[in-house]
């Protein structure tokens, strides 16, 4: 039964490489990527086609692997306190009453690696530096 859930992590984890692999395809066809005059050119727009996605992925997987350590558990924790000034006294009873309280609570939760998307992210990065790099060799800029 564990070779299962290795399997399914495995193929979750490809899913933004993916994502990011459809990403890139379609903004190098919407900027006529494979009809180019010079190596020059090519190497420009494959380098912006990358990217868009390795910028988008680190930058939502830097928040999320953020939130997991828990960054925002002090304002998430002031949020819901004020919000729970306008239910009912049985509602607020159930929250926890202290901030340490709070964080005991929600470091039971299990945790997940979320390091992923940022990973996808820094390596769509890497590639779109590659790209640069021939670009600059290729007599651009």
């Amino acid at each position: 039964m564990k070779g299962g859930g290795k399997k399914q992590r495995r193929h979750a984890g490809a899913v933004p490489y993916i994502l990011g692999a459809f990403m890139t395809t379609g903004l190098l066809f919407s900027r006529g990527g494979l009809v180019t005059d010079t190596p020059t050119e090519f190497w420009q727009l494959l380098c912006d086609a990358l990217f868009v996605p390795g910028i988008l992925f680190a930058s939502v997987g830097g928040l999320i692997f953020a939130s997991g350590e828990g960054v925002f558990d002090m304002l998430r924790y002031g949020t819901m306190k004020l919000l729970l000034l306008f239910r009912r006294k049985e509602k607020r009873d159930e929250y926890p009453r202290t901030y340490y309280d709070y964080k005991a609570v929600r470091s039971e939760g299990k945790h997940v690696g979320t390091a992923s998307l940022l990973l996808c992210g820094v390596v769509f990065l890497a590639l779109a530096g590659v790209a640069l790099v021939l670009y600059v060799r290729s007599g651009g800029m």
